[in-house]
């Protein structure tokens, strides 16, 4: 034999579809319908790993992405054929966040309750179990990301990402789309798009700190996350006078991948731009951190790269914003998050839930 078998059993309602793989002397059947709804009967094989010829290599691994029809979720299944032993054969699984392919890092997203593997001498094996479709999360929220524009880099040119969020009901009946001041489709997706680049779990009261986080305020009728003041008229939107920003001034405090990040940090603890491998994100990150705070560097290349990928978005002047209502002495206090730490700001979103939720109460 010189190849092991990549296998899934779907024993979920949903079916699932392979959508493509990473790695080292691998295959992939692209496109492999995962039919749900026969609890393990049917095994679909969706790849193949090449087997490394002892000693003579470090071993091969590979990534393999199936994702779900109805919803996006995309689960990254990762396996490692070992040169010496089988006993050294590693696989794992978890909702997708690995984009860098770190193989000592695997599965940073595994959720064991919905995802198991299995292993012998001739196959690595994903099992989706009943428990997805039996007992569902409320909502997954997929992260997403396209080149927006190019930007020099010691001259030479890359694609700068756009990233946002979108969240959409587990039965896939409903989405919201947290755009993070750009969109959530390139006007060409032949642009280095990547969706979803990330998937999560999420509960109803996730979303709504995801709305809290997005324009400070809750609203369950609203669908779309896309208001900017309009600067030509320096007219506010919102209430925090910058429309849906997640508590950002944008390119004061952040940019869109800080905004998506806020956005995310409803539902994990991980630094999703950095999972999710974009273009430009070790630049803005280093200026504005992983979920943004005011930075306002002088011209220099890596903030002359910035701003030449995002300033078609949306770009204020300290005279601007002051006209909006928006400056650290604003008598609205809620304004006033806009210049403290991230922290706070989540804090006072999470208040928001609280309050509203209570108001719920019958």
């Amino acid at each position: 034999m010189c190849a092991m078998t990549i296998r899934v059993i779907n024993n979920s309602n949903h079916d699932f579809q392979c959508i493509g793989s990473w790695g080292d002397s691998i295959s992939c059947n692209s496109g492999a319908l995962i039919p749900g709804g026969e609890k393990g009967k049917r095994i679909v094989e969706i790849g193949t790993i090449d087997l490394p010829k002892a000693g003579l290599r470090s071993g091969n691994w590979g990534w393999w992405y199936v994702q779900d029809v109805v919803n996006k979720a995309t689960i990254e299944f990762f396996a490692f054929a070992d040169p010496w032993s089988h006993n050294g054969d590693r696989v794992s699984t978890g909702l997708r966040a690995n984009n860098s392919h770190n193989k000592d890092w695997v599965a940073p997203n595994s959720l064991p309750g919905y995802f198991d593997t299995a292993k012998d001498n001739d196959s690595f094996t994903l099992i989706i179990q009943s428990q997805w479709t039996d007992n569902p999360p409320d909502y997954i929220f997929n992260f997403g990301h396209y080149g927006c524009k190019y930007a020099p880099v010691l001259d030479k040119w890359q694609w700068a990402a756009h990233a946002y969020v979108k969240a959409v009901s587990f039965d896939g009946s409903r989405t919201v789309n947290f755009d993070c001041y750009g969109g959530t489709y390139p006007d060409d997706p032949s642009n280095d798009w990547v969706y979803p680049s990330l998937s999560f779990t999420a509960t109803e009261d996730q979303l709504l700190l995801a709305r809290a986080i997005c324009s400070f305020e809750i609203d369950e009728s609203r669908t779309d996350y896309g208001r900017k003041p309009d600067v030509s008229t320096l007219t506010p939107s919102g209430k925090l006078r910058l429309g849906d920003c997640c508590g950002i001034i944008y390119l004061h405090s952040g940019v869109c991948h800080q905004m998506a990040n806020r956005i995310c940090a409803a539902v994990t603890n991980l630094d999703a731009g950095d999972l999710a491998d974009m273009a430009l994100y070790n630049d803005t990150k280093g200026l504005w951190g992983t979920y943004g705070k005011l930075n306002n560097p002088g011209p220099g290349v890596v903030w002359d790269r910035i701003f030449n990928a995002y300033s078609d978005q949306m770009t204020l002047t300290d005279k601007q914003l002051k006209a909006l209502g928006v400056c650290p002495d604003a008598e609205d206090e809620a304004v006033r998050l806009l210049y403290g730490l991230w922290e706070d700001y989540l804090r006072e979103c999470r208040n928001l839930v609280a309050q509203y939720k209570n108001k719920k109460k019958p």
